[in-house]
């Protein structure tokens, strides 16, 4: 069991590694985090999101939203740019998700065979 100091900790830490995504951040990144969009993978489709952001020193809002109707879609991810335009991604994977960071969040390029 964890100690109110620590947890405090662990939620202070957190937030700050939020509040720096958040920080200049041109895209918008949300991934279906439903009971469908975890079923399908999308637990490891964020863990890889985030590792590519972090590891590439992307600066994105990184989020999760729920189901958007499409579970056979599954997983889904949703980019923003920064003038407003959405992408969605489908049937994503951790692979695709990498290819989708450095092509089209770091190079401003639509990975148009992972979109629907």
């Amino acid at each position: 069991m964890k100690t109110i100091a620590e947890l405090t900790a662990i939620r202070d830490k957190v937030r700050g590694n939020i509040e720096q995504r958040r920080e200049g951040a041109a895209y918008l990144v949300a991934v279906g985090m439903g009971t469908c969009g975890i079923t399908a993978g999308a637990r490891d489709v964020m863990t890889a999101l985030l590792a590519a952001a972090e590891s590439n020193n992307v600066f994105a809002k990184i989020t999760q939203t729920g189901c958007g109707g499409s579970c056979q879609l599954e997983p889904i991810v949703t980019v923003t740019d920064p003038t407003g335009n959405k992408t969605k991604y489908v049937n994503m994977t951790a692979d695709k998700i990498k290819a989708v960071v450095e092509t089209h969040i770091m190079g401003g390029k639509v990975v148009t065979e992972y979109t629907s």
